[in-house]
Protein backbone atom coordinates (compact mmCIF):
# COMPACT_ATOMS: atom_id res chain seq x y z
CA UNK A 1 0.00 0.00 0.00
CA UNK A 2 1.08 3.56 -0.86
CA UNK A 3 1.57 5.47 2.69
CA UNK A 4 3.45 8.21 3.90
CA UNK A 5 6.06 7.10 5.87
CA UNK A 6 6.46 8.02 9.63
CA UNK A 7 8.86 11.07 10.49
CA UNK A 8 12.56 9.29 10.61
CA UNK A 9 11.61 5.96 9.78
CA UNK A 10 14.11 3.77 7.60
CA UNK A 11 13.80 3.62 4.01
CA UNK A 12 15.21 2.99 0.56
CA UNK A 13 15.04 5.03 -2.85
CA UNK A 14 14.50 3.52 -6.48
CA UNK A 15 16.26 5.68 -8.90
CA UNK A 16 15.52 4.10 -12.60
CA UNK A 17 14.53 5.36 -16.06
CA UNK A 18 11.31 5.32 -16.69
CA UNK A 19 11.37 4.94 -20.62
CA UNK A 20 8.48 5.74 -23.00
CA UNK A 21 6.00 3.03 -21.67
CA UNK A 22 3.43 3.41 -19.44
CA UNK A 23 3.91 2.50 -15.57
CA UNK A 24 1.54 2.24 -12.74
CA UNK A 25 1.56 5.65 -10.96
CA UNK A 26 -0.10 7.48 -8.30
CA UNK A 27 -2.64 10.17 -9.49
CA UNK A 28 -6.03 11.56 -8.33
CA UNK A 29 -7.79 8.55 -9.68
CA UNK A 30 -5.91 5.40 -8.86
CA UNK A 31 -5.06 7.53 -5.38
CA UNK A 32 -7.92 5.67 -3.13
CA UNK A 33 -7.11 2.28 -4.65
CA UNK A 34 -3.03 2.53 -3.97
CA UNK A 35 -3.44 3.95 -0.47
CA UNK A 36 -5.93 0.88 0.77
CA UNK A 37 -4.75 -1.82 2.56
CA UNK A 38 -3.57 -3.92 -0.12
CA UNK A 39 -3.79 -1.87 -2.60
CA UNK A 40 -0.55 -2.41 -4.08
CA UNK A 41 1.51 -5.73 -3.31
CA UNK A 42 4.31 -7.26 -5.39
CA UNK A 43 1.70 -8.95 -7.27
CA UNK A 44 0.23 -5.98 -8.71
CA UNK A 45 -0.05 -6.94 -12.69
CA UNK A 46 0.12 -3.03 -13.29
CA UNK A 47 3.64 -2.30 -11.43
CA UNK A 48 6.72 -2.37 -13.28
CA UNK A 49 9.24 -5.16 -12.92
CA UNK A 50 11.59 -2.70 -11.92
CA UNK A 51 9.48 -1.91 -8.96
CA UNK A 52 8.27 -5.32 -8.19
CA UNK A 53 12.16 -6.53 -7.70
CA UNK A 54 13.06 -3.06 -5.06
CA UNK A 55 10.63 -4.30 -3.63
CA UNK A 56 11.56 -8.00 -3.20
CA UNK A 57 15.14 -6.72 -2.43
CA UNK A 58 13.89 -4.17 0.25
CA UNK A 59 11.52 -7.24 1.80
CA UNK A 60 14.76 -9.43 2.30
CA UNK A 61 16.81 -6.41 3.61
CA UNK A 62 13.95 -5.93 6.40
CA UNK A 63 13.70 -2.39 4.91
CA UNK A 64 9.70 -1.58 5.57
CA UNK A 65 9.61 1.77 3.16
CA UNK A 66 10.23 2.12 -0.64
CA UNK A 67 10.25 5.73 -2.03
CA UNK A 68 9.90 5.61 -5.80
CA UNK A 69 9.01 8.83 -8.09
CA UNK A 70 6.01 7.01 -9.95
CA UNK A 71 4.44 5.83 -6.72
CA UNK A 72 5.22 8.68 -4.01
CA UNK A 73 4.69 11.94 -6.43
CA UNK A 74 0.81 12.69 -6.82
CA UNK A 75 2.35 12.87 -11.03
CA UNK A 76 -1.02 15.03 -12.01
CA UNK A 77 -0.79 17.64 -9.15
CA UNK A 78 1.62 20.33 -10.08
CA UNK A 79 2.42 21.81 -6.87
CA UNK A 80 2.70 17.94 -4.91
CA UNK A 81 5.23 17.10 -8.01
CA UNK A 82 7.05 20.47 -8.07
CA UNK A 83 7.55 20.04 -3.99
CA UNK A 84 9.17 16.86 -4.39
CA UNK A 85 11.32 17.41 -7.27
CA UNK A 86 13.11 20.29 -5.93
CA UNK A 87 13.72 18.11 -2.64
CA UNK A 88 14.74 15.20 -4.84
CA UNK A 89 18.41 15.78 -3.41
CA UNK A 90 17.25 15.25 0.41
CA UNK A 91 15.32 12.35 -0.34
CA UNK A 92 18.00 10.57 -1.78
CA UNK A 93 20.42 11.52 0.65
CA UNK A 94 18.69 10.35 3.73
CA UNK A 95 17.69 6.96 2.30
CA UNK A 96 19.38 4.04 4.13
CA UNK A 97 20.04 2.37 0.86
CA UNK A 98 19.50 3.80 -3.11
CA UNK A 99 18.85 0.92 -5.82
CA UNK A 100 20.01 2.80 -9.18
CA UNK A 101 18.36 0.32 -11.80
CA UNK A 102 20.95 0.80 -14.64
CA UNK A 103 20.29 -2.30 -16.59
CA UNK A 104 17.99 -1.97 -19.46
CA UNK A 105 16.22 1.08 -20.83
CA UNK A 106 12.83 1.04 -19.21
CA UNK A 107 10.96 -0.20 -16.31
CA UNK A 108 9.86 -3.76 -17.75
CA UNK A 109 13.86 -4.40 -17.21
CA UNK A 110 13.99 -5.80 -13.61
CA UNK A 111 17.04 -5.94 -11.19
CA UNK A 112 19.26 -8.51 -12.57
CA UNK A 113 19.93 -11.49 -10.43
CA UNK A 114 16.69 -10.75 -8.19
Amino acid sequence: MVREAPAGCTYAALSYVWGQLSQLRLTKSTYKQLTKKGGLSVECAELSPCVKDTMTVCEKLGINFLWTDALCIKQDDPNNRETYIENMGTIYSRAVLTIVAAAGKDTLTGLPGV
